[in-house]
């Protein structure tokens, strides 16, 4: 109740002191009337074969239609809402969501229906405030992301603050009641929150860029998901030709048992990457990334609940929750533009535990994208992950068309 309070005090304080400032010259009806809309589909083919005993090769064909409009801004405010249908061809190729058949695996892409955001936004000058129904990605979405992956993204029923702060400094914090998971609203997975999200960036030319982070997660029923995450990141281009550049990243983070979590931990998380671009040629780099444990005690591991999990740990998704015994990731990855505009990537893990001498397996990734023009793409990914011991073999495979205009 406390963090509640404290959050709508400084919501409320923040809003009453900036939003004093010029007119726009736009008129409500101009406003509403000549704002943007924007359309997306998305039609994806994804199989997954488990060497897993009782689980069958699964198929999962889904279509995606999102529609939105904006309006423009009048006197600093403005509103933006978009629907979301996601369809399956035959819902009974895949299971959904969990809990769903036990003899199919897991695709999180349900047929639903929701309101996909809906807010409302006032910006003037170097403030912006959102309320409402919104998609928020924190960095690199390691922590904070909209799971954009899956038909459904992941969005927040919250209200941000985004300011210009003194000496260069950005800052955002975000209030969220409500976590829309991707499960769709029909599944009723969606958390209860009352969680605070606190990120401040500042950029030097010289030094690179730092960001400092709190997230104080509370969930009410997923309390196994409540944390406190204190953390700090690193990023930096560095010049050493004129079209070749060292890209290093560091980040580290702590993070202890909060709210209604019965567990009482502590564990680290930690990244090391770094990356080299040859413009024209493509980029090449290794990472080494830890996600802790508190002795291997159960439930005990550093979790990344409002993560875009599938963009870390391997594609395959083995990792969207940590392991007991923790994760050590070390990878490295490729990536190169080909003929006719195409993009390719590859990127090989080496799984471990952090907490004992557990290997976990290995995983390669690769993808091929190109888009054919301003509106239309496609997409070929595929995930190799070679199980060690208590973990099973998974492939998977997809293939993507998307059409948008934004």
């Amino acid at each position: 109740m406390q963090r509640q309070v404290l959050g709508q005090v400084m919501l409320l304080s923040i809003c009453v002191c900036q939003a004093r400032g010029a007119q726009d010259a736009n008129s409500l009806q101009e406003a509403i009337l000549e704002g943007k809309p924007n359309l997306n589909v998305r039609v994806r083919g994804e199989f997954v074969d488990m060497d897993t005993a009782g689980i069958e090769e699964t198929w999962a064909f889904t279509e995606r239609l999102r529609l939105g409009y904006g309006s423009k801004s009048f006197r600093g405010f403005s509103f933006y809402a978009d629907l979301e249908d996601i369809r399956a061809f035959d819902d009974d190729r895949y299971n959904a969501v969990p809990g769903g058949p036990l003899n199919k695996a897991l695709v999180a892409d349900p047929e639903d229906t929701e309101l996909n955001q809906a807010y409302l936004k006032y910006q003037r000058d170097k403030v912006s405030v959102i309320g409402g129904r919104q998609r928020i990605i924190l960095d690199d979405a390691r922590f904070v992301g909209n799971v954009g992956w899956r038909q459904n993204e992941q969005t927040y029923d919250a209200a941000s603050i985004k300011l210009g702060l003194p000496f260069g400094l950005a800052g955002q914090y975000s209030y969220l009641w409500d976590i829309n998971r991707i499960f769709g609203p029909s599944a009723d997975l969606d958390w209860d929150s009352d969680s605070h999200l606190f990120n401040v960036t500042g950029a030097c030319p010289i030094l690179g860029t730092f960001t400092g982070f709190v997230y104080l997660l509370d969930f009410d029923n997923s309390v196994a998901n409540s944390s406190d995450t204190y953390g700090v990141r690193y990023t930096r281009q560095v010049d050493l030709h004129e079209d070749r550049f060292l890209t290093p990243i560091l980040s580290y983070a702590r993070q202890v048992d909060s709210g209604g979590n019965t567990t009482d931990y502590q564990a680290d998380y930690y990244l090391a990457e770094l990356g080299l671009t040859q413009t024209d040629l493509g980029r090449i780099g290794a990472g080494y990334e830890v996600l802790g444990s508190d002795n291997g005690t159960a439930a005990g591991s550093f979790r990344t609940p409002l993560a875009t999990g599938h963009a870390k740990n391997g594609w395959a998704d083995l990792f969207l929750t940590t392991p007991a015994a923790g994760l050590q990731d070390i990878y490295v990855f490729a990536s190169t533009p080909f003929p006719c505009g195409a993009v390719g990537k590859v990127i090989y893990h080496w799984f471990d535990s952090d907490a004992g001498d557990l290997s976990w397996g290995e995983e390669i990734d690769a993808l091929l994208s190109k888009s054919l023009n301003d509106n239309l793409s496609v997409l070929f990914k595929f995930a190799y992950f070679s199980g060690d011991g208590s973990l099973s073999d998974v492939s998977k495979f997809w293939m993507q068309g998307e059409f948008k205009i934004n």
